[in-house]
């Protein structure tokens, strides 16, 4: 008798830890799931029928600060240019905090010569994803050869390589700003050597480093 009611009592325990794990896997599915969904409320520029060459990134909070007006006056002469745009703000109207479409808006704006809309677009894509160097670096651009605020360029071109310091294109942009803009040497040598002694191989910055010698 006593053997029955030890089995009985194991079986019950057994029974109780099965159903346990049956409902924590549960509880796991309904969280995967749960991450799912919300990943999937922004759907990718592609899927949006336009090809912007972007890949779409979204982040979970907008900043506080305001994002910028969307009214803007865009002039363009080109009716696919005008066309483009309108599908970029059109995203942006269901999409506000979608990385990519703004930095493709600044790209517009400072085609159509409204560089400070492009300098909004461009700010509030760095705020919303402050890890990107792209904003940054195009930012960098707009201020060294279209601005002309020397100061901002440099710190917008070293916040880029701040971002990804691996990542050969923007320590050749700096050595262009340094060379051709500031006309200083000696940055252009120490940031080449910065690029150099995290990438030794690199040849396109090897071979740069034995133009300028």
């Amino acid at each position: 008798m006593k053997k029955i009611l030890y089995t009985c009592e194991y079986m019950s325990k057994k029974l109780l830890l099965c159903i346990a794990m049956v409902l924590l896997g549960a509880g796991l599915v309904w969280w995967w799931r749960s991450g799912q969904t919300q990943n999937q409320e922004s759907p990718s520029l592609s899927e949006s029928g336009v090809e912007f060459g972007y890949k779409a990134t979204s982040t979970q909070r907008a900043p506080r600060v305001g994002a910028p007006d969307l009214t803007r006056i865009f002039s363009s002469t080109s009716t696919s240019t005008r066309s483009a745009y309108g599908k970029v703000i059109a995203r942006l109207r269901s999409y506000p905090n979608d990385t990519d479409s703004w930095v493709l808006l600044g790209l517009y704006r400072k085609e159509s010569d409204d560089y400070k809309g492009a300098e909004e677009a461009w700010k509030y894509a760095s705020l919303l994803d402050p890890a990107n160097p792209q904003p940054y670096d195009n930012l960098g651009v707009l201020y060294a050869y279209y601005l002309h605020n020397n100061m901002l360029a440099e710190q917008s071109i070293l916040k880029s390589i701040e971002k990804e310091p691996l990542t050969t294109m923007y320590y050749l942009r700096a050595v262009e700003f340094y060379r051709e803009v500031l006309k200083d040497n000696t940055k252009t040598q120490a940031i080449l050597k910065r690029g150099l002694k995290l990438m030794p191989q690199n040849s396109d910055l090897l071979a740069l480093q034995a133009e300028l010698k």
